[in-house]
């Protein structure tokens, strides 16, 4: 682990598909319910894709960077949405497990007329749409002129699947909102958002595993000189 973790890419590729994981096992667990079952690792609040931005910018500025970045810079892009993360990870241990319990039986009597409307809200609004192209324009940006840079060329293979990956999580993110409203009109299944998520994060866990996989193989875009 510590040979991985020399070079910065592993360690920001590893810390993502961890974080898809994360957000894969909360939304498994609402969906199945097994919240009221274990109602003590519920916590309210969405702040794993949150972090998943970011993320993302570290492992491209580590690929496509021949200096690494300093602490300071890594400080300053992540500890604000850090902080947040903190902040929600909390409630599980200072939320009690009534107040727990009654919120998601209240979310569970589905009152809605059909899934929730993102962008009514400035905060959902906020971590869905602004947060989210905040981060992707130092993403492409890195990327392509890594991409245009580079003396050593990158595999290609590998090279499509990070930038498919990070491109469909991004894009999903930004249309979820329209894609949930029109398949529950076309289907009235109640919830819908819940394993249409379930279906996506499973399909991105898979591309970056290949992506890991690729590199642990010998296919790498780790050497920028």
């Amino acid at each position: 682990m510590r040979r991985k973790f020399k070079d910065d890419g592993y360690f920001w590729g590893y810390l993502i598909i961890f974080l898809i994981a994360l957000e894969l096992g909360f939304k498994t667990m609402v969906h199945s319910r097994l919240f009221l079952q274990f109602p003590f690792f519920f916590a309210p609040g969405r702040f794993y894709n949150l972090l998943l931005y970011p993320t993302f910018l570290m492992f491209i500025l580590s690929i496509s960077q021949k200096r690494p970045l300093s602490n300071k810079w890594k400080w300053m892009l992540m500890a604000p949405l850090l902080g947040y993360a903190l902040y929600q990870f909390g409630k599980l241990f200072f939320m009690s497990s009534e107040t727990k319990l009654t919120i998601l039986h209240s979310f569970y009597q589905d009152n809605r007329p059909g899934p929730f409307n993102y962008w009514s809200n400035l905060g959902t609004l906020l971590k869905t749409v602004i947060v989210p192209l905040l981060f992707l324009v130092p993403i492409a940006y890195y990327f392509l002129g890594f991409l245009r840079n580079s003396k050593s060329r990158p595999d290609k293979t590998l090279t499509l699947l990070l930038s498919t990956s990070i491109l469909a999580y991004s894009l999903f993110t930004l249309t979820s909102n329209s894609i949930y409203r029109w398949l529950f009109g076309t289907t009235q299944i109640s919830m819908i958002e819940w394993p249409v998520d379930i279906v996506f994060l499973s399909f991105m866990a898979a591309l970056f595993c290949m992506v890991i996989l690729l590199v642990n193989t010998g296919s790498s875009f780790f050497s920028t000189g």
